[in-house]
C-alpha cells in the first residue's frame, strides 16, 4: 500500500498532507516499540503533549467562531504528530 502511494506521488499526483505523512510513517523501518523504549524525559514529553492535544481538541470542540475553532483544531493536530514522532522515535 505505501508503495503505492509513493508511486502515485512520484507520477506527479499530488496528495493531501494526510496521505504524505502515512507515506512517511510507513516507510520509517526503525520504530521503536511503543512507550516502553520511552526515556522518561521523553515519556514525560508524551503526557505534556497528550495533556495539550486534549485541551486544544477539547477547546475547537467549544468555541462558536469556525475560525478560531479551526486554529484550535490545527494545534491539536500538531500535537497528535508530535507525540507519534515522540513515541517512534522519529525526528
Amino acid at each position: 500500500m505505501a508503495e503505492n502511494l509513493l508511486l502515485a506521488l512520484r507520477a506527479g499526483i499530488y496528495a493531501t498532507r494526510t496521505i504524505q505523512y502515512l507515506v512517511q510513517i510507513a516507510l520509517n523501518h526503525h520504530v521503536a516499540k511503543d512507550e516502553e523504549m520511552a526515556t522518561p524525559k521523553t515519556q514525560n514529553l508524551i503526557e505534556v503533549k497528550t495533556a495539550l492535544c486534549t485541551k486544544y481538541r477539547h477547546l475547537a470542540t467549544l468555541t462558536k467562531s469556525p475560525t478560531q475553532r479551526k486554529k484550535f483544531a490545527s494545534r491539536a493536530e500538531r500535537y497528535r504528530r508530535q507525540i507519534d514522532q515522540l513515541q517512534h522515535g522519529t525526528d
